[in-house]
């Protein structure tokens, strides 16, 4: 869950994002350009991890990013927890999971 109230998150947030965030289940409408999202359709789950990582590389080495500046969000981690391991460390590119295994008794 991201909560958009976390100030840390707020200022490092695009105006799309923070939109999208807050807005995600409902029919409004951004009404400017969203260039600071971007979609990308794929066969499978390691195509998806895939094109991400090759997003990441294009945005640190020819757009000067630093992967701290990158967030990657997914609906729901458990089922792309694993590839993205794999593909990123396959890329190199370091990253952080606040992943939190549920036990359901």
């Amino acid at each position: 869950e991201l909560r958009t109230e976390d100030s840390k998150v707020k200022k490092k947030m695009s105006s799309e994002l923070m939109f999208l965030c807050e807005n995600y289940d409902t029919d409004r409408i951004y009404e400017n350009p969203a260039d600071g999202i971007h979609l990308h359709i794929a066969d499978d789950i390691y195509s998806e991890a895939e094109n991400a990582a090759c997003e990441i590389i294009d945005l640190v080495i020819d757009k000067g990013y630093k992967y701290s500046d990158i967030s990657l969000l997914c609906g729901n981690l458990s089922d792309y927890a694993s590839c993205l391991e794999a593909v990123f460390e396959k890329y190199r590119i370091p990253y952080f999971s606040d992943y939190k295994f549920r036990t359901i008794l």
